[in-house]
């Protein structure tokens, strides 16, 4: 009983926690229509809602893939830790702590999933109907295409416009090829000059050696 009463009031408590905290957008999914045909376009209607189900489907795939419910889970673990630890009597708080945490996980996880299941159904709708409309209304600013007036029959393939998935193509590239260019250019040297400085010129010595006095004085 303590157990049913604790699961309830842990789901009570998650739920309006739950889309406050989903995430706020999405990736829009990568896709377009084939090229426009004027004239008379019959197709069969199966066809068209076999191929607008299964573009629909795998919209809501990669939408619902982008949540794994990390986030609700942590958000139904700390609320259900924090009423089971709560509605727990003494002694027992730590084993209602536990029990109410993962038992709001699980509820949080359940939540969030029910709740992207349904966000992803309502975008996915959205967004292909509103490419739909554009679609058919065609480019805003031009006349009326020229042509004639009915259709020439004959036999063929139904034309219908169905998604089509965008896949990156590699470009080819032209090889590219490194050319190196020297060139040589002759430039005249001068020849080396050679410097040799002039000597100094000798002057003969004309000093006169001094003898010393030898005379006597006389008293």
């Amino acid at each position: 009983m303590r157990i049913s009463i604790l699961a309830a009031s842990i789901s009570i408590a998650v739920l309006p926690a739950i889309p406050a905290f989903a995430q706020a957008g999405y990736d829009a999914p990568a896709g377009h229509y084939a090229d426009r045909y004027e004239g008379d376009r019959q197709y069969r209607r199966e066809d068209y809602d076999h191929a607008r189900e299964g573009w629909l489907a795998d919209c809501r795939r990669r939408i619902s893939s982008r949540d794994s419910g990390v986030g609700g889970a942590m958000i139904g673990g700390v609320a259900g830790g924090v009423i089971g630890n709560r509605i727990a009597g003494r002694g027992n708080r730590t084993l209602g702590t536990v029990a109410g945490g993962l038992a709001g996980a699980a509820a949080g996880v359940a939540i969030d999933k029910a709740e992207d299941r349904g966000r992803a159904r309502d975008e996915c709708e959205a967004y292909l109907d509103d490419y739909y409309a554009g679609y058919q209304r065609g480019p805003a600013g031009y006349d009326a295409p020229y042509g004639y007036g009915q259709a020439y029959p004959g036999y063929g393939y139904p034309v219908m416009a169905v998604p089509m998935m965008m896949v990156p193509a590699p470009q080819s590239r032209p090889p590219c090829t490194e050319t190196v260019e020297y060139v040589y250019e002759d430039v005249p040297v001068r020849p080396a000059r050679r410097v040799i400085p002039r000597r100094a010129k000798v002057v003969p010595d004309k000093r006169v050696r001094l003898a010393p006095d030898k005379r006597v004085p006389i008293k």
